[in-house]
């Protein structure tokens, strides 16, 4: 059952939860490993939790993480946790019910590794750096801006971070992956007569917001504010924040 059996070296778990026709299999081969094989990795270190995760198998993931709460902490050859394919997927139920919660465990955090999980496999604190702001751009890319924002409300150093290995590192900041998506703003959805009065009836509260113009989703980037509209009220990040 440790064994590869594709050319990407992938285990029989790892083959069995990419369909969630195969669950009853899954289940059944879950009984006889043990809790550090179902951290097992193909070539590219991809555990059976970030096929699942990447196939929106939740009743597989939900079943590998109660055997092995450390795998949604176990990151690829690309740095990535389980949660980044969940994400990349669009998967609104995986990534907010499954995967997040178990990823920012702070009982995980003080283990220091996790079990059957190498060292360098192993990140405690996927939400910081790099790691945390390509999760957070994964998100808004795939319209899971709510859970975006909360992301940033626990991590809104995220907010202004910016990688250093990417070709174009300033197109690559929050901002940016904001700007890109203009159906994430009012001026650039196309709602129907419906969905357009709807709009207009949900009232906002606006919090601690200086200077603020009547004008039509303008985000004031010179001056590093980035307001979150989330639940009627605003979150002022800059306030939260040490630059």
């Amino acid at each position: 059952m440790r064994a590869g059996i594709t050319e990407e070296s992938e285990t029989m778990l790892i083959v069995a939860v990419k369909s969630k026709r195969r669950n009853n299999f899954v289940k059944n081969l879950v009984k006889h490993m043990l809790r550090e094989d179902l951290a097992l990795g193909d070539t590219r270190k991809r555990t059976a939790l970030h096929r699942a995760a990447g196939a929106g198998n939740i009743e597989a993931a939900k079943l590998l993480v109660k055997e092995n709460p450390y795998l949604p902490n176990a990151q690829n050859y690309d740095k990535q946790i389980p949660l980044f394919y969940a994400a990349a997927r669009g998967d609104r139920e995986m990534c907010a019910n499954h995967l997040l919660q178990y990823s920012q465990n702070p009982k995980l955090m003080e283990d220091g590794k996790g079990k059957g999980i190498d060292d360098l496999w192993w990140n405690p604190t996927p939400f910081d750096g790099e790691s945390g702001f390509k999760i957070l751009r994964q998100l808004i890319n795939s319209g899971l801006n709510d859970i975006a924002l909360a992301l940033l409300q626990d991590k809104p150093k995220l907010a202004f971070f910016i990688p250093e290995k990417e070709n174009h590192r300033l197109d690559q900041n929050f901002l940016m992956a904001i700007a890109q998506k203009p159906s994430s703003f009012r001026s650039g959805a196309s709602f129907n007569f419906f969905q357009n009065k709807i709009y207009s009836c949900v009232p906002l509260k606006l919090e601690n917001i200086t200077e603020h113009k009547r004008k039509p989703d303008i985000e004031n980037a010179a001056k590093g504010c980035i307001y979150g509209v989330y639940s009627g009220k605003a979150l002022n990040l800059k306030s939260q924040c040490s630059l």
